[in-house]
């Protein structure tokens, strides 16, 4: 059984996505709330929220998904004001992924480069949908001896986590 965790361990540490560093929350103000986010995360964070209203109208035309730009906090996605008097309510939840989930315009003719030196080769451990972890995943392993400088396939931004 201790190999069992060992193993889970292993396979969460290597394997796992991190959450992006980011939250969403609200504020009380005057006749509703106030939908904020603060992102710590060196690149942006999209957020797709998703609200439940109850005599309460958004002020954004029911927008649901949001980039909050790297490093910075209180950025308003929403107000959400009463209908009418009395009493209102509303739950809310949402997913925060890493990058832009806007971004259409890419180069799809783009030739990468393989994540070591020129000159270097290696096999292919695991390809595309794989028996071990990549289910519905396109990724590669490569088998490397350890110690194996890792090269950028691509020129990036900025580091934002994983």
């Amino acid at each position: 059984m201790r190999h069992f965790f060992f193993f889970l361990f292993i396979y969460t540490s290597f394997f796992g996505q991190s959450k992006p560093d980011a939250k969403i929350y609200y504020q009380s103000i005057k006749n509703g709330y106030s939908i904020l986010a603060d992102n710590n995360e060196y690149c942006p964070v999209s957020v797709i929220l998703r609200l439940d209203l109850d005599n309460l109208r958004t002020t954004n035309h029911r927008k649901n998904t949001f980039i909050i730009p790297a490093k910075k906090d209180s950025i308003k996605l929403t107000d959400l004001v009463a209908v009418r008097q009395g009493k209102y309510a509303f739950k809310f939840n949402y997913n925060i992924y890493r990058g832009n989930i806007n971004t259409v315009s890419y180069d799809i003719n783009y030739v990468y480069s393989l994540p070591f030196k020129k000159g270097f080769s290696a096999l292919v451990g695991q390809g595309y949908n794989g028996k071990f972890s990549h289910q519905n995943i396109n990724a590669l392993d490569f088998n490397m001896p350890i110690g194996t400088p890792i090269t950028a396939i691509r020129a990036g931004k900025s580091y934002c986590g994983g």
